[in-house]
């Protein structure tokens, strides 16, 4: 039979996972968030270029991967019940990043001088808005490890982050060279 102790640790145990699931799904929402921002560069290059659905190969094989991180996206938000899932989940945000990487830099590639300094400045926003995400990483981290929760910190920085968010939506919109 299981003493009090044991249970207390159990019990312990158990809001201690409960409280790296939460955070888990705190970064990868973050995550969701650089896959969705890194897509939206993506759109802005593209209309930015003048590119219509389906007019080459690489434009047709630029919309499949955005639909594809678009997918991934949408499907994440279900089977999330497991620290390992949550794991499984980061590591494919990471892969969709890095492929949508690799498309930015093709498109830029192809920009004239004044998309590029439009571009590079909307970068330089959007690494403003990493930037903000990496420092609430490194505030989830902390609490991950049982240093505690900085909540204003976090808060502020997610409200730095959306208003960083808010002059790269400005920029892309409005911004013309």
């Amino acid at each position: 039979m299981a003493s009090e102790q044991d249970l207390n640790r159990a019990k312990e145990l158990l809001a201690t996972e409960e409280a790296r699931l939460s955070i888990k799904q705190k970064q990868n929402t973050l995550d969701s968030d650089s896959v969705g921002l890194a897509s939206s560069l993506v759109d802005s290059i593209k209309e930015i270029q003048g590119i219509s659905t389906k007019r080459t190969t690489f434009d047709t094989n630029i919309l499949k991967i955005n639909k594809d991180i678009s997918k991934e996206i949408l499907g994440q938000k279900r089977g999330l019940a497991s620290v390992e899932a949550i794991d499984k989940q980061l590591l494919k945000n990471k892969e969709s990043l890095n492929k949508a990487s690799k498309i930015e830099n093709a498109l830029i590639s192809s920009l004239s001088s004044k998309e590029q300094k439009r571009v590079k400045y909307a970068n330089d926003r959007a690494s403003d808005i990493l930037k903000e995400k990496s420092i609430q990483e490194d505030l989830l981290a902390a609490a991950e490890t049982g240093a505690g929760f900085d909540r204003i910190a976090f808060e502020a920085s997610e409200k730095r982050q959306l208003n960083a968010e808010d002059t790269l939506s400005y920029i892309l919109d409005y911004w013309v060279l």
